[in-house]
């Protein structure tokens, strides 16, 4: 499988587009594993990579994002993911934190010269702990790697994304998110519980005035002060078609809110 990951890089001459093709790679390939594994049927594709995997989203993404109604073992879980790739020709090394809210786990790959710059390149794998979800899907994924695996809704994902960006917790990943949520032919409106209960965990005031003024009056007080400059320098390694970030600024994100 190693080859097969040199094979996808190998006519990429830009170096950080061949970071992003073999990170994706090694993502589609921890999927399988976790697959065949029997790992996905406790797992929900979650946030991004729900985005990227399961709806197509256009930009490139550095970790796979899960949920799971489940208790997961986060240390059983990297046990087993670093037996399989050893198997499969990686040499890998994992930290992992398990916490209340979920896991974070990272698995540094080594010896990956002409792919990564030093020859190593991280995936980190995130699986949040939650108690109930409303519209979850399945899907099927022929190919290399064939997988059946579960994803969000876009409703759920586009709350997520609107109630990061309102607590000002959100990443400038989650205005292009937001921006390619939003200019979909099909429109997709937010489930609203999901905005306020992480609202309301950051401030009862933050959610009080959501509810008194619409989530996307206050949605849009938040992208008119976001910086042009940062947006642009940080997605510009992740989006697949750079071109795209010339119809992106806060001007655009506002029409289409």
């Amino acid at each position: 499988m190693r080859d097969r990951l040199q094979e996808r890089v190998l006519n990429e001459k830009d170096p950080l587009r061949r970071i992003n093709l073999a990170r994706e790679y090694l993502q589609e390939l921890i999927i399988y594993i976790l697959f065949y594994n029997r790992w996905m049927g406790k797992l929900i594709l979650n946030d991004s990579s729900c985005l990227r995997f399961a709806y197509g989203l256009s930009r490139f993404t550095e970790g796979i994002h899960f949920s799971s109604n489940t208790p997961i073992d986060g240390k059983e879980l990297a046990l087993m993911l670093g037996k399989e790739l050893e198997i499969v020709g990686y040499k890998t090394r994992s930290i992992v934190e398990d916490k209340n809210v979920g896991v974070n786990l990272i698995l540094r790959f080594y010896n990956l010269e002409g792919v990564a710059g030093k020859g190593l390149l991280n995936i980190p794998l995130e699986i949040e702990r939650a108690k109930k979800y409303r519209s979850v899907h399945s899907g099927l994924k022929s190919g290399e790697f064939p997988v059946r695996y579960f994803y969000h809704d876009l409703s759920y994902i586009l709350a997520r994304k609107v109630a990061a960006i309102i607590v000002k917790k959100a990443r400038y990943k989650d205005y292009y998110d937001l921006f390619w949520l939003l200019k979909r032919k099909r429109k997709v409106e937010p489930q609203m519980e999901i905005i306020l209960n992480i609202a309301e965990k950051e401030s009862s005031q933050l959610a009080e005035s959501i509810v008194k003024k619409g989530w996307k009056a206050v949605l849009t007080e938040r992208v008119e002060k976001i910086s042009q400059d940062k947006l642009l320098k940080e997605l510009l390694p992740f989006v697949e078609q750079p071109e795209e970030l010339f119809l992106l600024d806060r001007k655009t994100i506002v029409s289409l809110i």
